[in-house]
């Protein structure tokens, strides 16, 4: 390995690119945490959180945590489990606490630098296929603790 030779190649290429035309090509934050949350079906409320907020901040903020269900504009109480959704994503099976529907609570997290993260956050309605996926998660996720505490208290 060459770092110098790469590095001059690296110049090399730079050169010969339209820098101004590719910074403003290039897809902001807000659109493509949007199409990560979009990706598996209509989405609502969405919005994105700049700060400076710890990874799991979101998690374990209430006011952050809580979302607007789509069906009538009351708050969503996301459930206790929270499955994975691709790469730092999560979303929770929420209920509200007006009319009492469920809809998915949906979390994107992007890194803003080392330690802070900025994140997205939307609904989704969920439908048949959804549920059962969520709820299959959940069990396995929730025999697994068993489980671990289970052997915790062999030990």
């Amino acid at each position: 390995h060459d770092a110098l030779s790469d590095g001059l190649y690296t110049c090399d290429v730079a050169q010969k690119l339209d820098g101004a035309k590719a910074f403003a090509e290039y897809p902001s934050e807000e659109s493509q945490l949007y199409a990560s949350l979009a990706r598996k079906g209509e989405i609502h409320d969405f919005t994105v959180s700049h700060g400076h907020f710890d990874q799991m901040e979101w998690r374990n903020n209430p006011e952050i945590c809580q979302g607007t269900c789509p069906h009538c504009g009351g708050k969503l109480c996301p459930d206790e489990f929270w499955g994975k959704l691709a790469s730092n994503g999560y979303y929770s099976l929420a209920s509200c606490e007006k009319c009492r529907k469920n809809s998915f609570l949906l979390f994107k997290l992007a890194r803003k630098d080392g330690l802070h993260w900025s994140f997205a956050k939307a609904t989704r309605i969920p439908d048949e296929e959804s549920l059962a996926k969520w709820e299959k998660e959940k069990k396995g996720a929730m025999a697994r603790r068993a489980r671990k505490e289970t052997e915790n208290e062999q030990r």
